[in-house]
C-alpha cells in the first residue's frame, strides 16, 4: 500500500473517529435532554399535586367559614325574628290598652253629654213650670 493510500485511510479514520465523536456527543445531549425533561415534567407534577393540594385546603377553609358565616347569619336572623315578634306583641298590647282607654273616654264623654242634657231638660222644665205659675 502507498503512502498516499495511507494517508487516505488514516485520514478517513480520522474523520470517521470524529462523526463517531460527534453522534456520541449528540447522544449525549440527547440523552441529557431527555433526562432534564423527565424532570421537568416529574417537577410539573408535583407542583401541579401541590397545587391541587392547596386548593383543595383552601376550598376546605372556605366552606368552614361559609358555614361559621350561615350559621351566625342564621343565629342573627332568628334573633331579629323573635326581637320582632315581641316587638309586635308589645305592639298588639298597647293598642289594646289604647282601645281600652279610647273606649272609656268615650263612655265618659257620653255620660257627661247625658248629664248635660239631663241638666238642660231640667232647667228647661223647670222655667217652663216656673215661668207658668
Amino acid at each position: 500500500m502507498s503512502d498516499a493510500n495511507f494517508d487516505r485511510i488514516n485520514r478517513l479514520e480520522d474523520r470517521q473517529g470524529d462523526q463517531e465523536g460527534r453522534v456520541g456527543a449528540l447522544e449525549q445531549m440527547v440523552k441529557i435532554n431527555a433526562d432534564r425533561l423527565t424532570e421537568e415534567r416529574k417537577a410539573n407534577a408535583d407542583e401541579r399535586k401541590a397545587n391541587e393540594d392547596r386548593l383543595a385546603d383552601e376550598r376546605k377553609a372556605n366552606e368552614a367559614r361559609l358555614a361559621e358565616e350561615r350559621k351566625a347569619n342564621e343565629a342573627r336572623l332568628a334573633e331579629e325574628r323573635k326581637a320582632n315578634a315581641d316587638e309586635r306583641k308589645v305592639n298588639a298590647e298597647e293598642r289594646k290598652a289604647n282601645d281600652a282607654r279610647l273606649d272609656a273616654e268615650r263612655k265618659a264623654c257620653r255620660s257627661e253629654r247625658i248629664i248635660i242634657i239631663v241638666a238642660v231638660a231640667a232647667a228647661v222644665v223647670a222655667s217652663f213650670l216656673g215661668g207658668s205659675s
